[in-house]
């Protein structure tokens, strides 16, 4: 495990933009198929936004492309893995994808199961499950078992010619108690879990991060989105922040 000063040290180094793989790895310059899947939880469904990310990305998109909108309100790590194992192979339209965004872990992340646990620790559960962080262990029958990074390595093992682009946490220290009931804030929490998957990424050449937390941040209120991109409920996105995300996947998709 990766000692959590130094993945601090990291994050610190180095921005939350766009970081890693350029998204090439297995391509070998063949056109991919007009056909995006975007999974992710409530903040890719578009709870509180009348634009969903997928919806603003589809806009931004040449004609002839078409984006699946694979979020769902209140699922952890482990169950959008579980959602990636299931359809893989048909995401679109019964079609293998030419592009998968993933995101998700602010579920896991900000959830009571883990809320003694430190914070590295927690960070792991939401990239590769609770009992190891090697992937190849990894089983959609155990509860937590997975993370993001199992769902991005599985397409990769089942779509290699895909780009593939996976998006850090963002701030949600401003979700209110009805939304987030036993919040826990995010601080190092977050901190660790973007440091994590922003090493994990260098070891990616075909994966793409976007890691957007210091951009989304308001500079007044730290760990809490900008008032310009956050509902009521302070941690999903209003129109604007959708457009935010979609541009940062349009600026990295190679269409």
């Amino acid at each position: 495990m990766i000692p959590a000063a130094i993945l601090l040290a990291a994050t610190m180094a180095v921005g939350f933009d766009s970081f890693g793989g350029t998204g090439q790895g297995g391509h070998q310059g063949a056109p991919r198929l007009p056909l995006v899947a975007w999974y992710g939880d409530s903040r890719t469904a578009g709870a509180c936004s009348g634009t969903a990310p997928p919806a603003a990305l589809d806009a931004l998109l040449p004609t002839g492309y078409v984006v699946a909108n694979k979020g769902v309100s209140g699922e952890t790590a482990h169950q959008i893995y579980a959602r990636v194992h299931s359809g893989a192979a048909t995401d679109c339209r019964g079609a293998p994808c030419g592009h998968y965004v993933v995101q998700g872990g602010v579920n896991t992340l900000k959830g009571p199961a883990y809320a003694e646990s430190a914070a590295e620790d927690v960070a792991v559960v939401a990239l590769h499950g609770s009992n190891s962080d090697a992937s190849a262990e990894c089983s959609t029958e155990e509860e937590d078992d997975c993370g993001t990074m199992d769902s991005v390595d599985l397409l990769h093992s089942t779509q290699a010619r895909a780009r593939i682009v996976v998006f850090g946490e963002m701030p949600y220290a401003g979700c209110d108690n009805a939304t987030c009931p036993g919040l826990v804030a995010p601080g190092p929490r977050a901190t660790a879990y973007n440091a994590r998957l922003q090493a994990e990424c260098a070891t990616r050449p075909w994966l793409t991060c976007l890691l957007p937390y210091e951009e989304m941040e308001d500079p007044e209120n730290a760990d809490h989105l900008l008032p310009a991109y956050a509902c009521s409920d302070g941690i999903h996105l209003v129109n604007a922040g959708s457009a935010f995300l979609a541009q940062k996947v349009f600026n990295v998709g190679g269409w």
